[in-house]
Formats: structure tokens, C-alpha cells, sequence
């Protein structure tokens, strides 16, 4: 469960919490009545229901939706790098933005303590100051449209001996408010350039069967559009997420666009 680090007056506050690279949205709204220290803005969102009354609440059940229902809303971009030592380390290298922050006063980036390490802020817009600490980067001041991009390393490439496959765990994303889940794009990009790995699969997690199910197959390498880095749809009826898989086979990059919680395995097997 996240956990909220704000003054006891303070009645809303952005939480990001991440969880094996993983990206819960929460804003939790306090008891507190007093309002006194807040911004005139926050204080006409708290005292106004209007907003809870339009928006179209979500389960957490995954849902592709169409990428323009995500257009101008917040939206992360994971760049992820597999090394030589990733294989026996478990360590890959991250660089992440988060576009499009919310204006707040207050949000807490929060990694996984036992598997992050080497966490950086790179840029920031719209950003008051940033407080970076071994598992967390605080926030203060967040105009609207921010921008925060950060590096790290993070241990989620784990070896399936009975398999023989190497599978690196993202997720689960989500983009989360109060208690309803809102359109989300994620845009995560693995490359693993003089690595002696090919990819294999990507799936993702149905909650209702709980089980992983695949999008995308090596098996697909020979259908053009994958050949020419151009997006492939997971299906042929839209919305669907979209993955191109570079020519050198090093490199893919996916888009997903959804509602609820995704959590994603990426498979590779070793080139024989």
C-alpha cells in the first residue's frame, strides 16, 4: 500500500508509487477540514464535486482504450537498457520522463527500496525543487504540464531455468484516483545491443483470469511491418497497443494505451 508522506493539514497529495518499475497514480484526500494553508485553486478542486461527478470511473481490470482519450493527460515514457551484467545481475538501466504532471503541491516518486538503486533526476519543468533519497523522489510546487525525467537501475531481469528464459517484469502501471482508474499511455522502450539475446514475447497480465496472455511474438518477426520498425497491432480491431521491433533486433519499442492495471513480461531466449 502506498504511504502517504504529507502535513497533517495538507489535504491532497500526489503519490507515485512504484513497485518492480511499477506506476500507481493516487491522490488521497484527508479528513482534515481545515484548508487554510492550500492555494486558491486547491482549495476551489476540494470544495468543488463537479469533477468527481463527470469523470467516468474505472475498475482495475485492464482496458485498452483509443490513444486520443489519452491525449494532454499525464503519460510516461521508459526508455530500459539490458547489459551484459544485467544477465547475471538482474540489473537493467532505466531513464524515465513523466509528462504532463497535474498542478499539486506535493508529489512522491517511490520506488521499490529493495530493488532500485542509483536513482538521479535528470530535468525537470515546471517543477518548484526535488528531493532525491535511496528509494523516492519528493516533489514540491508541480505547475501543470510538468515534466520530471530520472535514471536508476532497477533489479526485475530474473532467469526461468525450467523455461530457459530470461524475463524482465514491468509494471503494474496504472494511473489512479482516489478509487477509479483513468486512460494512461505508456510509451517503454528495451533495447539490448551486444547482448547475446533475442526477444521472444511480450504479455500481459489478465486480472479476471489471472494469467499472462500474449501480445506480441517473435513468431511475428517475419510479417513486414515488424521488418520496417513500423507500429503492429496486437489485434485487428482497435484499440489495441502497437509495438515495432528494430531491424538490427535489438531494440523494441511499445505503446500501450489502457485503463486499469498493466503489468507486462517481456521474454528472451538466448541466440543459439
Amino acid at each position: 500500500m502506498p504511504e502517504l508522506h504529507s502535513n497533517s493539514k495538507r489535504i491532497t497529495t500526489l503519490i507515485v508509487v512504484f513497485n518492480m518499475m511499477s506506476l500507481p497514480i493516487t491522490t488521497t484526500a484527508a479528513t482534515e477540514s481545515d484548508l487554510s494553508d492550500l492555494s486558491p485553486q486547491e482549495r476551489a478542486f476540494l470544495e468543488d464535486d463537479s469533477f468527481f461527478k463527470t469523470l467516468d470511473v474505472q475498475d482495475s481490470l485492464l482496458k485498452w482504450v483509443e490513444p486520443n482519450k489519452t491525449q494532454g493527460k499525464y503519460w510516461l515514457q521508459n526508455d530500459i537498457t539490458i547489459d551484459h551484467d544485467s544477465l547475471s545481475t538482474g540489473f537493467v538501466d532505466f531513464t524515465q520522463c513523466h509528462n504532463n504532471l497535474d498542478a499539486i503541491h506535493a508529489i512522491e516518486i517511490v520506488y521499490n527500496a529493495k530493488t532500485t538503486e542509483n536513482l538521479t533526476v535528470l530535468s525537470s519543468k515546471g517543477v518548484g525543487s526535488t528531493v532525491t533519497k535511496a528509494a523516492s523522489i519528493a516533489l514540491r510546487n508541480v505547475q501543470k504540464d510538468a515534466k520530471i525525467c530520472i535514471s536508476g537501475k532497477t533489479k526485475t531481469l530474473t532467469f526461468d531455468q525450467k523455461q530457459q528464459h530470461w524475463q524482465l517484469a514491468r509494471g503494474p502501471y496504472m494511473r489512479k484516483f482516489l478509487d477509479g482508474y483513468y486512460p494512461m499511455h505508456v510509451q517503454e522502450t528495451i533495447q539490448w545491443s551486444g547482448v547475446n539475446i533475442n526477444w521472444q514475447k511480450t504479455s500481459v497480465l489478465d486480472e479476471a483470469k489471472q494469467q499472462f496472455i500474449s501480445l506480441f511474438s517473435n513468431e511475428d518477426r517475419s510479417n513486414s511491418t515488424l521488418a520496417n520498425q513500423q507500429l503492429l497491432p496486437v489485434s485487428n480491431q482497435e484499440p489495441f497497443p502497437k509495438m515495432a521491433l528494430h531491424s538490427d533486433n535489438t531494440r523494441i519499442q511499445n505503446h500501450y494505451w489502457f485503463e486499469g492495471k498493466l503489468k507486462i513480461h517481456y521474454l528472451f531466449i538466448q541466440n543459439n
